[in-house]
């Protein structure tokens, strides 16, 4: 068994020819004896530094193709949330104040980046929440273009794995009454139109203590 200073030397080698050569997503990786090679260390310990990135959603292997960089995927901790969330009750919780957390910074600066053609698409947005139907993905599409609008991936990638690590971990019953949502998001889009940054935080943080509460009913 590879000892743990073995693995996370593996890693930073690893780590480090990424770097040096410029490696982007998409990009192919040389074999593993070739790597194992040109480090100095063993087949075995190489192979454990790629599974951990593999696992962690850094890289992909094609087998039969070879090793490939990706773009950051969160999908790995969500595999693995479920089988988390057995040892700690509070998960959901703790991913929706992260989520708040996330929002609450970015609102701030979506006040005065958000476009006019935005602030339509989010007004468009509300008739859709209206319907149980299609109001889940309106919802989400709302968000998500608050978020967006800093054109920043990681914190785009955040919040997406925060919003799904929630539904998948909270639910939500097709019979809830979405009114008070509805009637929150009316005025938080009146707050960023009016470029109101305190009406807008205000409105955001009554959306969050309606889920906090509607996550207390269902606990």
């Amino acid at each position: 068994m590879l000892t743990q200073s073995v693995h996370e030397t593996s890693l930073d080698l690893l780590y480090r020819y990424i770097l040096e050569h410029g490696l982007r997503a998409g990009d192919a990786l040389p074999p593993l004896s070739d790597l194992a090679s040109e480090f100095g260390i063993s087949v075995a310990s190489m192979r454990e530094a790629v599974r951990s990135l593999e696992a962690s959603g850094v890289l992909t292997i094609r087998h039969g193709v070879g090793m490939f960089l990706q773009a950051y995927d969160f999908g790995p901790i969500l595999r693995n949330l479920s089988f988390s969330a057995l040892f700690d009750d509070r998960m959901a919780e703790h991913v929706l104040q992260t989520r708040q957390a996330l929002e609450t910074g970015a609102v701030g600066f979506a006040v005065n980046r958000l476009t006019t053609d935005d602030l339509d698409v989010l007004e468009q947005t509300l008739s859709e929440m209206q319907s149980a139907d299609t109001a889940l993905a309106a919802e989400y599409r709302f968000h998500s273009l608050l978020v967006g609008c800093l054109d920043n991936p990681l914190l785009e990638g955040l919040f997406r794995y925060c919003w799904l690590a929630y539904q998948q971990l909270a639910g939500v019953s097709p019979s809830e009454d979405r009114r008070p949502r509805y009637a929150v998001h009316v005025e938080l889009q009146e707050g960023l139109r009016d470029r109101d940054r305190l009406a807008a935080e205000a409105s955001l943080a009554r959306y969050y203590d309606l889920l906090t509460h509607e996550l207390g009913e269902t606990s």
